[in-house]
C-alpha cells in the first residue's frame, strides 16, 4: 500500500505472501560445497551521510555475508552494522537455503531509493543468486531470525545456452565473442527535441540498436534518440535476447510512458524470451555499461504452465482492449492497474517517493491521499502527474476482486491509521472485502517493496462506488430463523444529519443585488475588496482584482450564487463566483471559487483553505459563455458543486476533501484581470432543497503544493496574503493569513502569458560601464555586474529576454513596472552559477523580488528555474523551484531577514543542488534543492517581480561561480 512507516525499507516481508510467491517461482538445486549453518544476525541501519530516508536509524534481520566475499554496509547514507551488502561481481556461484524461518532476496544499486525482490524463500527454499548487474548489491532479510546454509563455491555458474542466429543485420555492429553472431551495444544519446523531456537536455547509455527491416522507433517522451533502439511489439513479441557479455537490462512500455517496467536483467550467458506485450508497447535492451549481444526474432510458442486454481473460483478471462491497457473499473470488464508513485505532502518532508500500481476509482467515490501522519502522509500521482484516487470509501464493503494477472495485494484499513489488513491475491483467486469496524476503507494495489512495480489486472463483482460521504446500507441475507422474537417496538431513530433534498430549477433564490442605483461604490452590503469595483449605470463595473462578499448573512450548508454577464473581457483571467466563503470579508480562512476563464473557455473549481492553500477540484469543464448569459454554480452539504449556464447544468466537481465542505458561508464574487467585465443581477443564498447531481469520472492534475492557480502558470509568491486562483495552476504562496479588507486594493495575481514576450526590435541594447564588470577579489559575489543600466530612457534591451515589457530604464537604474520573469538572454552559465542585484528602493507592499537560477529557458519559466524571492513585507527569503510537470515547490523553511534600500541581495547555486542566500556578501543561509530534477543542470540567471511596481533595482550581475 505503500503504507508502512518505513514503507521502502526491504526489512518489510509480507510473511502471508511468502508461500505463495513460491508457487510462481523457481527453485535452485546445485551441489553444495563449503555450507555452513548460520542464523540471520540482527543489525542496525545507523544515519550517517543522507538522505537517511528511514530514520535515524533502524534495525533487523539480515544474512551477514563471510569476509571473503568483500561485502559492504553502506546504503543511501545509512552504514549499517555488519557487512550485509554482497557486490554482484562477488556473488558468481552464491546460492542460499531456508533452514528456519522466512526471508527475502532483495537487489539494486547500493544508493538506489528501493531494491527489487530476487525471490522469497520459506523454510526449505533455495535460491542461487542470479539476474544482478555489475554495480549493484544483494542482500537477503527478514522480519524475524531465519536460519540458512550458504554455499560459496561455483557450482551454481549459469551455463550459456546455445543461442539462435541473429537475423541479417546492418546496424548492429558484431563483435568477436566467440559466439556464431554477437552484436555489440552503441552508445547512443537521448537528445531533447519536444516536451516534456524530464531527463534534462541530453542523456547517453548503452543500448541494443535494432536493424531497419524490424521498424525500430528512436523518440520516447519528448527525446530523440540517435539510434533506433525501441522495438514495436509487432516485432518483439516471441524474440528470444541473449546477453553474451556484459548485463543488461529489457524494458517495455508504451512509447511515451513516463517509466517502462523491466522485463529482465540478464547477466552473461542469460537468455529471455520476450512476451506479455501489449498492442503498441516497444521494449529496448539498455545498460550503464557495454554489453554484446545475440537475438532471434523467430516467435517461440511458450509452453503453458498450471496456475494455481483459487478455491471456489474460477480464472477469468481477460477482456481485449485496443491498442491500449482498460483502467476505468465502471466499465472495463478487466480492471488493470495504474503506475503510481506516493509523493510526500507534508511540509519539510524530504522522504523519496514510493513506487506502485493501484487500481483507480473516480474522484468522487475514492481520495487521493491517505491521511496519515508526518512522512508517511502521501498523494498518490500517475507517472504523468495526474492525481489518482485509489482509497476506496466505506462502499468497498462487499467489493470481490478477482486476480487476473500479476500479483495483487488487498488492504483493509481505517482511513488515517498505521493499522491495516493484507491480503494477497495471485492469478485465478478471489477475495471478498469485508470491512470491520472501525475499517472504513480499502485499497487494491500491487506488492509494497518491489521496484519496478509490478503491473497486474482484476475483475471486479459487487463493486459499487458511492460519493465518499454516503455510506452503503448494507443488504440483509437470509439466513434461517431467530430464537429471538420479532421486535414489535419502534426502531431506533437515527441521528439528524445534514441531507441534500431534491428541487428542480436553477436557480432557486433570488437577485440579492441589482445594481440599479446612483453611480459610485458598491454599497455598505458588500465588504471585502470593495474598492476594485464601482456602480455605473445601474450595472456593477469591475475595475481592479478583487474578492468582495455579500455580507448581509452568511447562508447555510446548500446555498448557490449566481450572476449576468452583461460584457466579458475576452482577455479575462477569471470572472468567479464565491461559495461557502467562511469569512465574510476576505478567503484567508476559506471558499470555494467557481472560476470561468473567458480566453480559454472553461469552467473551473477551487477550493481555499489556509491549512492547504489553493487547491483544483476535477479537472477543467469546457464551456463558452456570450454577453448576456447567467454563471451560476450551487453547493450542497455533501461536498458536490454544480455549475450552470442560464439555468441549464454543464457539470459537477466534488469538493468533498475540503475542510469546510458541509459548513455553510458566504457568497460573492472574485474576478482577476477582468477590468472591461460588466456584472449584471447578483443573486444567491440558501437552498432549501439542491439535487442529487451525478459526479463524473475525470481525474484531476495535481498542484505540486498548496498554490494559488492562474490562467498560465505564475510564480511563487511569499505573501502572508494568499493569491487567488485563475484558471490553471500558478505559484505558491507562502503561509497565508487572511486579508485585512481596506479601501485600497490588496494584492494582485499578474497573469504572465503562455508565450513569453520577447523584446521589440527597438529594444536599446545594454551598455554597462566598463568598470562595473571586474569580479570582486574574494568571497560573494565571484562574479561582476552585467547591466548597470547606464543608458538612455527606455526599453530594458535586447541582452534581456521573457517578458521583458513589465521593465524600463529610468535615470540609469532598472523600473519595476507590472509582474515579470525577465532572462539575461547573452548565455547560459555552468551548473555552479550566482546572481545577484542592489535592492536601490524596496516598495515595502511588493509580493516578491526575486532571483532566477539555473532558468531551463532563457525567454520564459515553463520548463523550470530556480527563484529565490525576498518577501518585503514579511522580511523573509524563500527558495522555490518550478517545473513544467510538477509545478511550484517550496524547499526548506523561510529565512529571517530585512533587507534595506541599497543592499545587495544575491544568490548561488552549485551543482548538487546547495542554494546559498547572500546579504550585501553575507551568508544568511543555505536550501537544498537536489530534489528539482534539473538540480545539477546549467541555466540562465535572471529576475523574477511580483506587485512591486514602486521597487528599483540596479547592477545586476552573476554568471559562472567556483
Amino acid at each position: 500500500m505503500k503504507k508502512s512507516t518505513t514503507a521502502h525499507h526491504p526489512r518489510y516481508i509480507y510473511a502471508i505472501f511468502l508461500a505463495l510467491l513460491m508457487a510462481l517461482l523457481p527453485h535452485f538445486s546445485s551441489n553444495i560445497f563449503a555450507q555452513t549453518d548460520e542464523t540471520s544476525q540482527l543489525v542496525t541501519w545507523n544515519c550517517t551521510s543522507s538522505p537517511c530516508n528511514w530514520g535515524s536509524s533502524l534495525s533487523g534481520q539480515a544474512v551477514v555475508w563471510p569476509a571473503p566475499l568483500a561485502a559492504v554496509n553502506n546504503r543511501l547514507g545509512y552504514t549499517v552494522s555488519e557487512n550485509i551488502y554482497l557486490p554482484a561481481e562477488n556473488s558468481s556461484g552464491v546460492s542460499i537455503t531456508l533452514t528456519s524461518g522466512s526471508a527475502t532476496v532483495y537487489a539494486g544499486l547500493p544508493n538506489g531509493a528501493s531494491h527489487r525482490v530476487l525471490t522469497t524463500l520459506s523454510v526449505g527454499s533455495a535460491y542461487a543468486i542470479t539476474g544482478v548487474t555489475a554495480g549493484e548489491v544483494i542482500s537477503v532479510q527478514g522480519g524475524s531470525t531465519f536460519g540458512y546454509t550458504l554455499n560459496e563455491s561455483s557450482a551454481n555458474t549459469p551455463t550459456p545456452e546455445a543461442t539462435a542466429t541473429a537475423v541479417s543485420t546492418v546496424e548492429p555492429t558484431a563483435v568477436s565473442t566467440g559466439e556464431p553472431s554477437a552484436f555489440a551495444s552503441q552508445l547512443v544519446t537521448w537528445n531533447c527535441t519536444s516536451s516534456p523531456c524530464g531527463w534534462g537536455s541530453s542523456t547517453t547509455g548503452h543500448a541494443a540498436v535494432w536493424p531497419a527491416n524490424l521498424n525500430p522507433v528512436n523518440t520516447r517522451l519528448g527525446y530523440t534518440v540517435s539510434a533506433g533502439i525501441y522495438l514495436p511489439d509487432t516485432a518483439a513479441s516471441g524474440m528470444t535476447i541473449t546477453i553474451v557479455s556484459g548485463s543488461a537490462g529489457i524494458y517495455a512500455g508504451l512509447p511515451n510512458a513516463a517509466s517502462h517496467r523491466v522485463l529482465s536483467t540478464l547477466s552473461a550467458g542469460q537468455t529471455y524470451t520476450v512476451s506479455g506485450l501489449a498492442a503498441g508497447e516497444v521494449i529496448s535492451v539498455q545498460s550503464n555499461n557495454a554489453f554484446s549481444y545475440t537475438y532471434t526474432s523467430s516467435p517461440v510458442t511458450p509452453t503453458p504452465i498450471a496456475s494455481p486454481t483459487a478455491v471456489g473460483t474460477t480464472p477469468p478471462t481477460p477482456t481485449t482492449t485496443a491498442g491500449a491497457d482498460c483502467t476505468d473499473p465502471l466499465t472495463c470488464e478487466v480492471v488493470d492497474s495504474v503506475a503510481t508513485y506516493w509523493r510526500c505532502n507534508i511540509t519539510n518532508c524530504t522522504s523519496s517517493d514510493w513506487l506502485g500500481a493501484v487500481i483507480v476509482w473516480p474522484e468522487w467515490a475514492a481520495y487521493s491521499n491517505n491521511a496519515r501522519a508526518g512522512g508517511s502522509s502521501r498523494t498518490v500521482y500517475n507517472y504523468q502527474g495526474e492525481l489518482q484516487y485509489p482509497y476506496m470509501g466505506a462502499w468497498a464493503n462487499g467489493c470481490q476482486v478477482t486476480a487476473v494477472s500479476g500479483l495483487v495485494l488487498i488492504i483493509e484499513w481505517e482511513r488515517g491509521t498505521d493499522v491495516w489488513r493484507e491480503t494477497y491475491l495471485q492469478p485465478g483467486q478471489s477475495h471478498t472485502i469485508s470491512l470491520t469496524p472501525p475499517e472504513n476503507g480499502a485499497m487494491i494495489e500491487t506488492i509494497d517493496g518491489v521496484s519496478p512495480a509490478i503491473d497486474f489486472s482484476v475483475q471486479l463483482s459487487n463493486c459499487n462506488p458511492l460519493p465518499l460521504n454516503q455510506t452503503p446500507v448494507p443488504t440483509a441475507t437470509a439466513i434461517g430463523p431467530t430464537a429471538t422474537a420479532t421486535a414489535t417496538g419502534p426502531t431506533a431513530t437515527p441521528t439528524a444529519t445534514a441531507t441534500v433534498p431534491t428541487v428542480s430549477g436553477f436557480p432557486t433564490t433570488g437577485i440579492l443585488d441589482d445594481f440599479n442605483r446612483a453611480n459610485g461604490p458598491v454599497g455598505s452590503s458588500w465588504a471585502g475588496n470593495t474598492a476594485g469595483y464601482t456602480i455605473a449605470n445601474g450595472r456593477l463595473d469591475v475595475g481592479n482584482d478583487e474578492d468582495i462578499y455579500w455580507s448581509s448573512s452568511s447562508f447555510a450548508a446548500n446555498q448557490e450564487a449566481y450572476v449576468t454577464l452583461l460584457s466579458i473581457g475576452a482577455n479575462s483571467s477569471e470572472i468567479g463566483l464565491i461559495l461557502k466563503g467562511q469569512s465574510g470579508s476576505g478567503y484567508g480562512t476559506g471558499l470555494i471559487d467557481v472560476v470561468y476563464d473567458p480566453s480559454s473557455q472553461r469552467v473551473q473549481v477551487w477550493t481555499y483553505a489556509t491549512s492547504s492553500g489553493w487547491r483544483l477540484q476535477g479537472t477543467s469543464i469546457p464551456v463558452t459563455f456570450a454577453n448576456n448569459d447567467q454563471f451560476g454554480a450551487r453547493a450542497t452539504v455533501d461536498g458536490n458543486v454544480e455549475i450552470f449556464k442560464n439555468g441549464s447544468s454543464i457539470g459537477v466537481r466534488s469538493v468533498s476533501n475540503w475542510p469546510y465542505a458541509a459548513n455553510g458561508g458566504y457568497i460573492g464574487l472574485f474576478n482577476l484581470n477582468a477590468s472591461n467585465a460588466v456584472l449584471d443581477n447578483f443573486g444567491g443564498g440558501t437552498v432549501g432543497a439542491a439535487p442529487a447531481p451525478t459526479a463524473t469520472n475525470t481525474p484531476m492534475p495535481p498542484t505540486a503544493t498548496s498554490v494559488p492557480p492562474t490562467a498560465t502558470t505564475v510564480a511563487p509568491t511569499a505573501t502572508a496574503t494568499a493569491v487567488q486562483p485563475t484558471a490553471t495552476t500558478v505559484a505558491p504562496t507562502a503561509t497565508p493569513v487572511q486579508p485585512t479588507p481596506t479601501a485600497t486594493a490588496t494584492t494582485v495575481v499578474p497573469t504572465a502569458t503562455a508565450t513569453p514576450v520577447q523584446p521589440t526590435a527597438t529594444a536599446v541594447p545594454p551598455t554597462p560601464t566598463a568598470t562595473a564588470t571586474t569580479p570582486p577579489s574574494g568571497g560573494f559575489p565571484a562574479t561582476g555586474i552585467l547591466d548597470d543600466f547606464n543608458r538612455a530612457n527606455g526599453p530594458i534591451g535586447n541582452s534581456w529576454a521573457g517578458s521583458t515589457s513589465g521593465y524600463a530604464v529610468a535615470n540609469g537604474r532598472l523600473d519595476i513596472g507590472y509582474d515579470e520573469d525577465i532572462y539575461w538572454s547573452g548565455s547560459s552559465f555552468g551548473a555552479n552559477q550566482e546572481a545577484f542585484v542592489t535592492l536601490l528602493s524596496i516598495d515595502s507592499g511588493s509580493t516578491e523580488i526575486g532571483l532566477i537560477l539555473k532558468g531551463q529557458s532563457g525567454s520564459g519559466y515553463g520548463a523550470g528555474l530556480i527563484d529565490v524571492l525576498y518577501d518585503p513585507g514579511n522580511q523573509r527569503v524563500q527558495v522555490w523551484t518550478y517545473t513544467s510537470f510538477g509545478g511550484w515547490t517550496q524547499h526548506g523553511s523561510s529565512i529571517p531577514v530585512t533587507f534595506a534600500n541599497n543592499d545587495q541581495f544575491g544568490a548561488t547555486v552549485s551543482a548538487n543542488g546547495t542554494v546559498e542566500i547572500f546579504k550585501n556578501g553575507s551568508s544568511i543561509g543555505v536550501r537544498d534543492v537536489s530534489s528539482w530534477p534539473y538540480a545539477t543542470s546549467n541555466g540562465y540567471i535572471g529576475l523574477f517581480n511580483l506587485n512591486a511596481p514602486g521597487t528599483i533595482l540596479d547592477n545586476f550581475g552573476g554568471g559562472n561561480s567556483n
